[in-house]
């Protein structure tokens, strides 16, 4: 296979994971990123794999991408401002302007297939507290938010994050309205957790993304109260993986948000977690929470329908929450040795 394919933000949990599949699919990929990021992608991934190769950019929202495009079929855009990383007005930028930079110099490129790495966040207006209730999410679902909301200074980080997904996912449709010989593919998941990526640098504790909220559960006092429940849906970075190569061969649709999928592995508790931790891993005991008088939810919680997942991607199948718990967990503790060594680089 010759086909060359893009990958914005490849030195992320996702990205990498996505690189990963794609060479191990025979794809060649062009991996985008900034900085000292781009330069340990080019100590490590690039000068391992012939089929990989390394563009720098300085900014996904602002810098001409048509080099960095020139020759490929297809584009994933995986890069993401993560929450509390930027500023709100940076964030709102990265999002946005980011997705609709990409869109148009694909355009310009005549590159026809474009994959963007979405969130169910962007199905549910901040704010708006319906973990409980039973919910099951479709494609139908949209969160509603203002550009001034956002920009007010009144908001945490999580809530701004909502709101810059929805809007760039938003943004990309209308773009895709207007500019039908674009193929888009919006996939939206949940909390993407799991392993990090073969051959990519280990990231540093700040950096770990959602697998943060799976090391909480080993890192504090033995027997303290569990975490804050958060919305408990769920997704293996694998299946993410596997997800967007899919992607690439969805045939163009008539209805453009049809391809607008939501995928999710399923949902569990903190308390499930750690009492599965404690069954299988018993030499943590020392350092997880206590489950005992554990608060009961409230009510069903709300879940992420996958339906069309499993009709368009043919997903019927996923990594189930204990294994992808405990190989996450093994990989935390063996990332510890190397913050601990200082061997760590990313």
């Amino acid at each position: 296979m010759d086909q060359l394919v893009v990958v914005t933000g490849a030195s992320g949990f996702v990205g990498s994971h996505l690189v990963v599949a794609l060479l191990k699919g025979g794809y060649r990929v062009r991996l985008l990123a900034r900085g000292e990021r781009a330069k340990l992608l080019e100590r490590t991934v690039v000068q391992r794999h012939n089929r990989a190769e390394l563009f720098t950019i300085t900014d996904i929202a602002t810098d001409d991408l048509g080099p960095a495009f020139q020759g490929a079929s297809a584009i994933f855009h995986v890069a993401t401002p993560l929450a509390g990383r930027a500023d709100v007005r940076t964030a709102l930028e990265s999002a946005v302007r980011g997705t609709l930079n990409v869109l148009e110099y694909s355009a310009k490129q005549n590159i026809t297939k474009v994959v963007l790495t979405g969130s169910t966040a962007s199905c549910r207006t901040p704010g708006v507290n319906d973990i409980w209730t039973g919910k099951v999410y479709t494609e139908e679902d949209w969160g509603h938010v203002t550009e001034e909301q956002v920009l007010d200074g009144s908001r945490d980080a999580m809530w701004i994050y909502s709101a810059t997904k929805i809007l760039a996912e938003r943004a990309a449709w209308d773009f895709a309205e207007r500019h039908h010989e674009v193929d888009i593919t919006s996939l939206n998941f949940p909390f993407i957790y799991g392993p990090f990526a073969d051959g990519f640098p280990t990231p540093q504790p700040s950096a770990l993304g959602a697998n943060r909220l799976l090391y909480q559960l080993i890192v504090g006092e033995k027997d303290r109260p569990l975490p804050l429940q958060l919305p408990p849906s769920f997704c293996d970075v694998r299946d993410v993986a596997t997800a967007h190569i899919r992607a690439l061969q969805i045939p163009l649709a008539k209805d453009v948000q049809s391809k607008r999928i939501l995928v999710s592995g399923g949902y569990f508790l903190w308390k499930d977690a750690v009492d599965y931790l404690q069954e299988v891993r018993p030499q943590l005991s020392e350092r997880l929470p206590s489950t005992k008088n554990a608060p009961t939810p409230p009510g069903s919680p709300s879940i992420i329908s996958n339906s069309r997942a499993e009709a368009v991607l043919g997903f019927s199948s996923y990594i189930d929450w204990k294994r992808t718990l405990v190989e996450t967990i093994d990989d935390l503790l063996r990332a510890e040795k190397l913050w601990a060594s200082g061997t760590a680089k990313a």
